[in-house]
Formats: structure tokens, C-alpha cells, sequence
């Protein structure tokens, strides 16, 4: 907008929001769950590894993602990841009518789709009623065709490593390429995964970004 100062601009998101706690208190509890418990630092790394894993399994732009479990920590640590990838976040609760969800869910467009373990056979029912659902995540345990978060993770992140293999090999061969900061995964050293047009000349995350 012509008269507004460029940092008046700049929008924070609330993964932002959590990243500005995790800097000042890395190391203070942020969740107990049972006899867990998980700090802020913590926290940030696994909502990384879960937002990776989701880009480099098809993640498209803002992409809807609904999380369907009781309580348990990891639906936290999901939604923050969706958040962190760049996807939208959509509220679904598990105690409604499997019939109701579904209807919202068809009605937001939902792709992805978290969810526990001992809510299986609904899902089966959602997987029928919503045709829009693309990917399904077991948080808690391998299910069938389904692979567990934990799973999925530990993928992406050897695929990652596959891919900074191929780069260092390349660049060996052939020289480094013109962009030094931003290659293979996307993830520049300041840990902003830049897609075109989404940086400013600083650096500096624009609207539509998002932070690995």
C-alpha cells in the first residue's frame, strides 16, 4: 500500500507468535502430558520436522488440514506444524457426529487429515464421505497404508539428507550454483523456506512464507 512504511507491511503469523516465546524461553516447560514433558525448544523442532514432512509429501500452498484425536499433546504439536508449513489449520471436534465432520470438512476443502488411532473406524467413514482428503497420519501408531507422524518424519527427513547428498555431490563436479543460500530442500541458513516471490531483498518473510 503507497504511504505505509514497508515494516508496518509485514505481518506476523501465529507460528511467529510461539517462535518469539521459544526464543525467550527455550528451555521452560510448554506442555505436560502425563509424565512427559516437552519445552518450548523442544516443542519448535518437532513442529519443523512435522512441517518438512508435510512439504515434502505434496504439501500445495494452503492446503486445509484437520487433526481428529482426543487429548494428547500431539495434537498440539500437529496444528503447530500445519501452521508452520504454510497450511490452514481446520477445527474439528472429536466428539461431534462423525456425520457432522465430515460435512464441515467437505464444506473447508480439507486435505490432510491427523488423527489417533482409536478413532479408525471413523476415519474409514471420512475417507468415504470426504473426497477432498489426499493424506492421512496416524499420530500414534502405524496404521495400515497410513504411516505413523513419527514415520513420516524420520522419511522426509532421510529424504532431506538424500537430497543435501546429491546437491554437495553436484557442486563438487560442477561448482557452486548462483544461489548459494537457497537450494535442494529450500531452506536457507536463516531456516526461512523462501518460495519465489516470498522473500524481500533482506531476507525478510513476506505474506505467504513460512519458517522450517
Amino acid at each position: 500500500m503507497a504511504g505505509v512504511p514497508e515494516r508496518r507491511r509485514l505481518r506476523m503469523r501465529a507460528i511467529d507468535y510461539f517462535d518469539k516465546g521459544a526464543d525467550a524461553c527455550p528451555g521452560r516447560t510448554a506442555i505436560i502430558d502425563g509424565e512427559s514433558r516437552y519445552t518450548y525448544q523442544e516443542m519448535r523442532e518437532i513442529t519443523r520436522r512435522i512441517a518438512r514432512a508435510m512439504s515434502a509429501n505434496g504439501l500445495n500452498g494452503e492446503e486445509r488440514a484437520a487433526i481428529y484425536s482426543p487429548n494428547d499433546a500431539r495434537v498440539l504439536f500437529c496444528m503447530l506444524g500445519v501452521l508452520r508449513a504454510g497450511a490452514v489449520w481446520v477445527p474439528i471436534n472429536s466428539r461431534n457426529a462423525p456425520e457432522a465432520n465430515a460435512e464441515y470438512m467437505v464444506y473447508a476443502e480439507v486435505s490432510w487429515l491427523f488423527y489417533h488411532s482409536s478413532y479408525r473406524d471413523q476415519v474409514e467413514e471420512l475417507k468415504v464421505r470426504v473426497p477432498t482428503l489426499r493424506h492421512w497420519i496416524c499420530i500414534d501408531a502405524e496404521d495400515g497404508p497410513n504411516p505413523s507422524l513419527d514415520k513420516l518424519c524420520k522419511l522426509a527427513r532421510t529424504q532431506r539428507r538424500s537430497t543435501g547428498r546429491s546437491i554437495r555431490k553436484s557442486r563438487t563436479s560442477d561448482g557452486p550454483g548462483p544461489h548459494r543460500r537457497n537450494y535442494g530442500s529450500g531452506q536457507g541458513s536463516d531456516g526461512y523456506r523462501s518460495r519465489v516471490g516470498n522473500h524481500d531483498g533482506n531476507g525478510r518473510p513476506i505474506l505467504g512464507g513460512r519458517y522450517d
